[in-house]
């Protein structure tokens, strides 16, 4: 993803920062001195980040920093006129695996219940009694887990 900036005032764009994962959310500070912007974070998580730059020239002062990093994704944000308060809004995700009634006379019922950044790719063993998945947590390899097919162990 790359950051631009377009100054309104004749149009002109400036490239702000070229980033290896995707970024959203941005946001100017007040006095247009500080851009924030969320992006995507190996190995799993979104940061909150921002970068001084000129408000004339719109070029970058330094490196962006990170603020926070967490497993929420960050969709949209906003700062107060006196740049002492911003609030953020956040989806948060449900990687849980389900188990589906084919024949709709059962409810749906999660057969995970975790916070993992992702559970996926489940496969039912041959004689039906495992599920094997993938799981991804924030900070560590794919990792592969069996459980009962019932959800249990």
């Amino acid at each position: 993803s790359r950051l631009a900036a377009l100054r309104l005032r004749d149009g002109k764009t400036q490239e702000l920062l070229e980033v290896d994962a995707p970024a959203s959310a941005v946001c100017f500070s007040p006095d247009g001195r500080r851009l924030y912007f969320t992006r995507f974070t190996r190995p799993a998580g979104y940061g909150l980040h921002w970068m001084e730059i000129d408000p004339e020239t719109m070029r970058p002062l330094g490196e962006a920093r990170e603020a926070v990093r967490g497993l929420s994704v960050p969709m949209h944000m906003d700062i107060s006129r006196d740049g002492k308060r911003m609030v953020v809004a956040t989806v948060e995700q449900d990687s849980n695996l389900y188990r589906l009634s084919l024949q709709g006379n059962e409810p749906d019922r999660p057969l995970t219940n975790n916070r993992n950044f992702r559970n996926t790719f489940p496969s039912v063993s041959p004689d039906g009694k495992r599920i094997a998945y993938a799981v991804r947590q924030l900070g560590r390899p794919v990792q592969v887990w069996i459980m009962n097919a019932d959800g249990s162990g």
